[in-house]
């Protein structure tokens, strides 16, 4: 995916949820400091992600080496050594990003890191 693909997937996704939280279809619930947060499920890892993976830094042998420097790291995989990776790290950023606009932030789930949240504070 080009970066622009990136940014514009995950800004059609943060818009998907901040839809569904507009129309009171997210689920509430009290943090450890009594403050309401309303809170959507995206999607998991491999639905939403670019690589459609779940790997963590010290193991993510599931991941292809980058075509251009065979996992070395270069400018095209961002030094990762995994043009998936990379892909994958401009999605979550770019999530991030949009999702502050809308004072909004992204979780993974507690029982599973594999899905991913849209949350922000509500009355």
């Amino acid at each position: 995916m080009t970066k622009r693909e990136i940014q514009r997937w995950a800004k059609e996704i943060i818009e998907d949820g901040i839809e569904k939280i507009n129309n009171g279809r997210g689920e509430i619930y009290e943090n450890e400091d009594g403050e309401k947060i309303v809170s959507v499920f995206l999607g998991t890892v491999f639905q939403i992600f670019p690589s459609g993976k779940y790997y963590t830094p010290w193991a993510r042998s599931n991941l292809e080496p980058c075509p251009q420097c065979r996992g070395k790291g270069c400018n095209f995989c961002g030094n990762l050594g995994s043009r998936e990776a990379f892909e994958d790290q401009l999605f979550y950023e770019e999530l991030e990003r949009q999702a502050e606009k809308y004072n909004a932030w992204i979780t993974n789930g507690e029982g599973d890191p594999c899905d991913i949240f849209l949350e922000k504070y509500t009355k």
